[in-house]
């Protein structure tokens, strides 16, 4: 069993992490997510970004990393080697040692890092140098990342959003949504379009369904007609869009989830959803403590 604790063996309390069962929930998933066409993107927030977890999901067979909060991308960024934008605009990570050859504190070269939302106006230069992309809902916002993307001198990737009801990021008509991705293919040099994605089962609680998933796929057709070039990524949700891929109801054109939940704790399926996968398992994290009285 390979764990990770993330302080002194004889401090309490203490959380003790098993990175086999991350890095077998990973494998699993990603199996699963295969046979649709479908790649998976591996949230390390919920795990405080440490780098042994993020490793363990890219053993697992995560084609990149994800965070909402910079300083963890930042910590991610300094265990991998080379800089933010590596991978791009291919899409992949660059070519690198194979993760099961590396030290638990290191990542591979090129992994691609995201920030999984909206770059205050503040935080636009720092998003840029330790993220290969973000998300992305707004056309100022759009334009401070291409600002500090330029004054670096890097290209940085975007993943646009649309709002199909949860109300918590992301552009409510599909046309502006439409007219920015082509703002960006063909006006910011540097920043690369990468394609579409949406939020499920957040802040409105609204679930993933063929019928909401498929409006994104059609937006994504959309946008590539437009754009004259396929999307890289039609990114459609996180954990809770996984009972749907379960039941064989995806709709084509989905082409990535971003999970984290769902590898880590892993009791959202079981719980709230009633879905049980093959492989994976909820005792990926134990808390250790003494009894004092």
């Amino acid at each position: 069993m390979s764990t990770f604790t993330g302080t002194s063996h004889t401090r309490y309390p203490r959380l003790v992490i098993d990175l086999g069962i991350i890095e077998s929930n990973v494998r699993a998933i990603t199996a699963l997510c295969a046979r649709s066409g479908i790649t998976m993107t591996g949230v390390a927030k919920g795990a405080g970004g440490r780098v042994p977890v993020a490793a363990a999901m890219v053993r697992g067979g995560c084609s990149s990393l994800a965070s909402s909060r910079i300083a963890q991308l930042r910590t991610l960024r300094e265990a991998a080697a080379g800089p933010a934008g590596a991978g791009l605009p291919g899409g992949t990570p660059a070519d690198s040692a194979p993760a099961d050859r590396l030290p638990a504190d290191r990542l591979p070269a090129g992994v691609l890092l995201g920030l999984l939302r909206i770059p205050g106006p503040s935080e636009a230069a720092d998003a840029v140098d330790v993220a290969d992309w973000s998300l992305q809902s707004d056309r100022t916002a759009l334009g401070l990342t291409a600002a500090a993307a330029e004054r670096a001198g890097k290209r940085h990737g975007v993943v646009l959003m649309l709002d199909l009801g949860d109300l918590r990021e992301g552009w409510f008509d599909e046309s502006e949504l439409v007219s920015a991705a082509v703002e960006v293919e063909r006006s910011m040099p540097s920043l690369r379009f990468r394609g579409i994605g949406t939020n499920l089962g957040c802040y409105g609680s609204i679930l993933p369904t063929a019928e909401n998933l498929g409006r994104l796929a059609a937006v994504s057709r959309r946008i590539a007609d437009a754009i004259g070039r396929p999307l890289d990524v039609v990114s459609g949700g996180a954990t809770s869009s996984l009972p749907l891929l379960a039941r064989g109801e995806m709709p084509a054109g989905i082409t990535e989830l971003r999970i984290g939940e769902g590898v880590l704790s892993a009791r959202d399926l079981p719980h709230f959803h009633r879905v049980t996968l093959p492989g994976v398992r909820s005792d990926a994290f134990t808390l250790r403590a003494e009894i004092v009285e």
